[in-house]
Parts: structure tokens; C-alpha cells; sequence
């Protein structure tokens, strides 16, 4: 037995979906904990909200692709201003896997304040690198930051094109 697919038809007589809050209110009462007009989902533990129906977890960003555009993307989904919750759809774009990444925050242990430049306490050196592919490239090697940077730049500039 395959399993269903939901529809935009199924997902509209559901769900309201506000796209200028990113909001998903429910449209009908169910006699339980559910009733209409109350906000549909939760945020999961990864930041992302979700809503459970018919025994499945469904994120709210792709039911809100598929209400306003009527297909579930087979990509990922990226939230622009990287706030997993909000699911405004001018906040959400369609995305490659090597996109979203690019749209991820800085890591933690990041020396520089920047993406894809660090120091390299072996050379005595500041390193550029880009991700192409799922493949981490190496832009160059720079004795100070302001040069490493400037080269990670432009290196992203080249790789929209």
C-alpha cells in the first residue's frame, strides 16, 4: 500500500494558512483538543513547527508551500532569515541542499566572525574556503583577516553567477 500524499485541496479544507504571519489555523472542531480557529502546531526540538494529523508529523513550512503553490516541493526549503518558526511565505524559498547550508549561521567555534575563514595556527596564516558541491574548496592563504575575507567574498560572488 503506498501511502497518501496530501493534497492543496485537503491541506485548504484543513487548514487556514495566513502566508503574511506564516500562521496555520485550524478550520473545523474535532470534539477533542482541536478546534476552530485555534493555531495549528508546535515547535519541534529543531526549531521548526510542526503539525500532527492523522497519525503524521507534517513541518509547516512545506504545508505552506503546498497551500499557496499547490505541489510539495521535492527539495529542501529554506527559511530566509534562517528563524526556523516563521513561516511567512516571503521568508521561504525553494533550495539545493548546498544553498541552504550556505544560509546557515556561523558555527560557534569560529575564530574570525566569518563564514568559511579561519586561522591555521600551523601556517601562521588565515584560510578562505568555500563549499562547492558538498566539497569543501580552498579559496587561498592570507597573512592578515581583511585579505582572507575579501577573497571568500568574492569567491561567493562568482559562485551566484
Amino acid at each position: 500500500m503506498t501511502e497518501q500524499i496530501l493534497t492543496q485541496d485537503q491541506v485548504k479544507s484543513l487548514f487556514h494558512y495566513d502566508s503574511e504571519n506564516g500562521i496555520f489555523k485550524w478550520r473545523f472542531n474535532n470534539g477533542g483538543r482541536v478546534s476552530a480557529n485555534n493555531i495549528a502546531g508546535c515547535k519541534n526540538h529543531h526549531g521548526y513547527i510542526v503539525i500532527f494529523f492523522k497519525k503524521k508529523i507534517y513541518q509547516a513550512h512545506r504545508l505552506a508551500w503546498l497551500y499557496v503553490h499547490g505541489y510539495m516541493p521535492p527539495q529542501q526549503i529554506d527559511h530566509i532569515n534562517r528563524d526556523r518558526s516563521d513561516n511567512r511565505l516571503i521568508n521561504l524559498r525553494l533550495a539545493t541542499h548546498s544553498l541552504n547550508n550556505q544560509n546557515k549561521k556561523i558555527q560557534i567555534n569560529n575564530t574570525s566572525g566569518f563564514k568559511g575563514v579561519s586561522y591555521d595556527k600551523k601556517i601562521k596564516k588565515w584560510v578562505s574556503n568555500i563549499g562547492i558541491n558538498n566539497k569543501n574548496n580552498r579559496i587561498g592563504r592570507y597573512e592578515n583577516i581583511s585579505d582572507a575575507i575579501h577573497a571568500r567574498q568574492i569567491a561567493e560572488i562568482i559562485l551566484r553567477w
